[in-house]
């Protein structure tokens, strides 16, 4: 049963963005305790309507915790968030190359804090720029 405060939440979510948080819904009656939180935290920032770096942050803390039991749906939202994340990137200014995001979602980082520490790193090690950095990961 939805709430009014959900009702007027949806309201000004985008498409994408709903579909995404039915997805965690889901999920939830069948997560275990030490799941639930993360996973509101999930459907909240989806329903919110966060950037999408906190968005893309909280979604990777959430799978390396819930993806294991619960891969087919998370399988779903990855498709999603691909797609649509690299869809609203595109579109704002001073963002990452948009076929970062797909290496990201598909390399199981736990963080987009510890993506972006390998990028340093690769970075570093291979004295390349960031165009470069993101055809040789994709390789």
């Amino acid at each position: 049963m939805q709430t009014h405060f959900f009702r007027e939440r949806v309201s000004h979510s985008t498409g994408w963005r709903i579909q995404a948080a039915a997805i965690v819904e889901e999920i939830l009656p069948h997560a275990k305790s030490t799941q639930v939180d993360i996973l509101l935290d999930l459907r909240s920032m989806l329903l919110d309507e966060v950037t999408w770096e906190n968005l893309l942050d909280t979604f990777l803390q959430a799978r390396a915790v819930v993806e294991d039991d619960h891969y087919m749906p998370f399988f779903r939202l990855r498709q999603l968030l691909e797609y649509s994340l690299r869809l609203e990137m595109a579109i704002q200014p001073d963002t990452p190359h948009s076929d970062m995001i797909r290496d990201m979602l598909r390399r199981k980082f736990p963080t987009l804090a510890s993506y972006r520490r390998e990028l340093k790193r690769l970075e570093f090690e291979l004295n390349v720029t960031d165009d470069i950095l993101s055809q040789k990961i994709q390789t």
